[in-house]
């Protein structure tokens, strides 16, 4: 007897259809239970802090971040916060990490809040971040789609895949495949010889915040094969990611002893020194570099730098301009001789450099921020507020997807801790990229906008009564002024939106 087909087409169908209705409902119980939980989440939060407040009679504020925040403005916050009689007395801990990323802030979270019991945590990180930014997903003129991504299983589910695409941080697929290949390698395979082996696996623990285990892995490279400069090289990496200066400087100068011309390891070794002032020390290994390779641009432009650092202005132009003779496609080159340029009062030669920077890479947001203040020292309104807008724009469209990801699992912390999360943006910057980040999550962030306020500032007298520095392009570590400015903004705007007084 011959089969149906038409009844196995209707049994098929039949099947499709319980299927979709089952997933159907599982995911309005999933939705419905994602909503009952946000709820309950923000009610814990405000509740558990009004308790706090009543039972110690001190609200505790801790304040993360890396360099701008550091030693910087959270003892100023508790100042401006006790100044006023808000009924309340405020303690501000500074839990800040100087030359660190949001991942490593986000490692070390934990910890911190099992040992300061903070009722709020301050947040201004993301400066440090490394690593090619991902556009940001656009949004649809359909409503249908809109309406569709208002759910919060759309979220999760876009969290789950960022979760999983966020494992090399920000590593492309192919290079973790590669990675994690090597990695089944150095388990399953004779490992005795395989210094490279160890490495990769170093960076595999790095990724995920292993740090002890990563520390382990890196040194084991050396170890297996002491002729490997790469190995000693990216041991310095890791301990200069970890603010380990004298390791890093030790195992930078064992990869130069091995291959004296490594044109990599300079650089590392140049930072350190400069993380430590010692430009007179870089200067030596820069020039003994330079000896061994006459052609490395790199080893120019960190001699550049020292020679600034010292005051040889005149030795720190021709080791920018050699640098970029070497290399005429080094946006960073023109965009450090910007600055060097614009110090010294030479305008014409300012807005060349940077120009140069832009055509080069016209992706470099800090350089459009740099341009945009120097054209408005010199008084070009017009054309500082294009090119702020420009820079704007541009980070609007593209930003870093860790850092994104980051700010996110950090509001998922605080919030099974219900704990009150404040994101702050640095100075000068424009508020609606940081918001970008936490689309359909607003609820219950306080968020601190410090561009108008910084903006307005400068304009009254100077970039140098605020910052010490450019590292960010349109900002940089502050001044007395500039702490004390931030530190009042913030206050501010805690004032008003959460102590209400």
């Amino acid at each position: 007897m011959l089969d149906d087909p038409a009844g196995g087409n209707a049994a098929i169908k039949q099947k499709a259809i319980v299927i979709a209705l089952g997933l159907v409902s599982c995911l309005a119980c999933l939705e419905a239970g994602l909503r009952v939980f946000g709820a309950a989440v923000l009610f814990a939060q405000a509740h558990s802090n009004a308790l706090s407040m009543r039972q110690t009679g001190v609200y505790r504020i801790m304040c993360v971040g890396e360099s701008m925040t550091q030693r910087a403005y959270p003892p100023f916050l508790e100042q401006a916060l006790n100044g006023r009689d808000m009924g309340i007395r405020v303690s501000v801990i500074d839990a800040g990490r100087s030359s660190t990323d949001s991942s490593m802030l986000l490692s070390r979270l934990e910890a911190n809040l099992d040992t300061y019991h903070p009722n709020m945590v301050v947040a201004m990180m993301g400066i440090n971040d490394y690593g090619p930014h991902m556009l940001y997903e656009p949004e649809s003129s359909l409503k249908i789609v809109r309406f569709f991504k208002t759910f919060r299983t759309y979220r999760l589910a876009r969290i789950v895949w960022k979760r999983i695409a966020r494992f090399g941080h920000g590593v492309k697929i192919g290079k973790l495949v590669g990675r994690a290949s090597r990695w089944w390698v150095t388990e399953f395979v004779d490992v005795k010889r395989n210094d490279r082996a160890y490495v990769e696996l170093g960076w595999a623990y790095q990724a995920q915040c292993k740090y002890a285990e990563a520390e382990a892995a890196f040194k084991k490279g050396p170890a297996i094969n002491p002729g490997d400069d790469r190995a000693y090289q990216e041991l310095g990496q890791f301990y200069q990611a970890q603010r380990k200066f004298a390791e890093a400087a030790a195992a930078y100068k064992k990869a130069l002893g091995i291959n004296p011309g490594n044109v990599w390891v300079p650089a590392g070794l140049v930072w350190v020194y400069q993380e430590q002032g010692k430009s007179a020390e870089a200067e030596k290994i820069l020039k003994k570099a330079l000896e061994i390779n006459p052609r490395n641009d790199r080893a120019y432009w960190g001699l550049g730098w020292a020679y600034q650092s010292q005051g040889k202005y005149a030795e720190a132009e021709e080791a920018f301009k050699k640098a970029l003779e070497m290399n005429p496609g080094n946006d960073g080159a023109y965009q450090q001789l910007g600055g060097f340029y614009q110090a010294q009062g030479k305008f014409a030669e300012t807005a060349a450099a940077y120009k140069k920077a832009l055509e080069i890479n016209p992706g470099n947001d800090k350089v459009y921020q740099q341009l945009g203040h120097f054209y408005q020292v010199q008084g070009k309104s017009a054309e500082a507020a294009a090119v702020f807008k420009q820079a704007d724009e541009m980070r609007l469209k593209e930003y870093d997807s860790v850092l994104t990801d980051n700010y996110r699992r950090l509001q998922e912390m605080l919030g099974r801790r219900g704990i009150q999360l404040v994101c702050v943006q640095y100075p000068m910057r424009s508020l609606a990229p940081l918001k970008k980040m936490f689309q359909g999550r607003e609820r219950g962030v306080i968020f601190v906008d410090n561009e108008k306020v910084f903006k307005d500032a400068v304009k009254r007298s100077s970039m140098q009564d605020y910052f010490v520095d450019r590292f960010g392009g349109d900002f940089g570590h502050c001044t007395l002024k500039g702490k004390e400015l931030l530190a009042e903004t913030i206050a501010g705007v805690l004032r008003r939106e959460y102590f209400r007084k």
